[in-house]
């Protein structure tokens, strides 16, 4: 059998040598636009999307894509939550806030809030235990602070 035969063609026209649907390589280049759109803009497609899911698979979602049919944006990794780091900084923020005045407490609140949200939903677990401590340490300063300014004043 000859490589025309092979590959979808007609030995004695050997323009239409692979012009078939297994048309690939170089000689699917050649096509006109009319063979082109006859061999299936679909299939072609179908082909780029399952070749990038298999991208998918094997490289992870750590790797940004290659942009889909259609798609002039390269897709990236997903956002990364980042609860626990802005739970630490708003702790450590009502910590020296509260070494100074009592009204550091809100700041603290929110912190605790943050860090406890962080540890549910499984964010950087050691930052946020210590956002819980150093919020826990804040709102204990922050109440002495308010405490004392209640004896002070006679209120209490």
């Amino acid at each position: 059998m000859s490589a025309a035969r092979r590959l979808g063609g007609s030995a004695d026209r050997p323009d239409a040598a692979g012009a078939g649907a297994d048309a690939v390589g170089p000689r699917a280049a050649e096509l006109e636009p009319a063979e082109a759109g006859a061999a299936g803009p679909d299939r072609a497609q179908a082909g780029a999307a399952q070749a990038a899911a298999v991208e998918v698979g094997a490289a992870g979602a750590s790797e940004p894509q290659a942009p889909t049919a259609g798609s002039d944006r390269v897709v990236g990794p997903p956002a990364r939550p980042r609860r626990a780091a802005w739970a630490l900084t708003f702790a450590v923020t009502a910590l020296i806030m509260s070494l100074a005045v009592g009204w550091a407490m809100p700041v603290g609140i929110l912190a605790l809030v943050l860090a406890i949200v962080a540890l549910r939903r499984g964010e950087s677990r050691g930052v946020a235990v210590w956002a819980v401590c150093l919020s826990l340490l804040s709102l204990v300063y922050s109440a002495g602070w308010l405490w004392w300014a209640a004896v002070q004043a006679g209120l209490l």
